[in-house]
């Protein structure tokens, strides 16, 4: 880290989780394609704090954040991780960016994920989260 600053870390972390994506982020990508969207992974929303979201639908300005099981209440950092999602959502909101936000739970039903991704695609915002 003294070599090259805390920002050449935190773009380190992003490029290893661009490749690496976690199985429910490999879905999402596949949901994606599927309905024909163009996104961007990893999408920094806040270089100084190296804020990201998993997906960026610029043509919609659609965040989409598919959280896993550590998003779950009582697994480890849960309140930290619960506040940057906090300062994130905040940031976007101040962006003109929505956000959806998908559990992992949802992913049993990729045809119900798929609606949710149509319906705030067309502009339906009554089920975000």
């Amino acid at each position: 880290m003294e070599r090259h600053g805390l920002g050449y870390m935190l773009e380190m972390a992003r490029q290893h989780r661009l490749r690496n994506p976690t199985r429910l982020e490999l879905q999402m990508i596949g949901v994606l394609g599927a309905l024909k969207l163009a996104y961007e992974r990893e999408f920094v929303v806040c270089k100084t704090r190296m804020m990201t979201v998993d997906f960026m639908l610029p043509a919609c300005n659609l965040a989409i954040e598919v959280h896993g099981g550590m998003h779950d209440q009582g697994k480890p950092d849960y309140r930290r991780r619960l506040q940057n999602d906090t300062d994130k959502r905040a940031l976007l909101d101040a962006q003109n960016r929505r956000v959806l936000t998908l559990h992992h739970s949802e992913f049993k039903d990729l045809a119900g994920v798929i609606e949710r991704v149509k319906r705030e695609v067309q502009g339906d915002h009554s089920t975000a989260n």
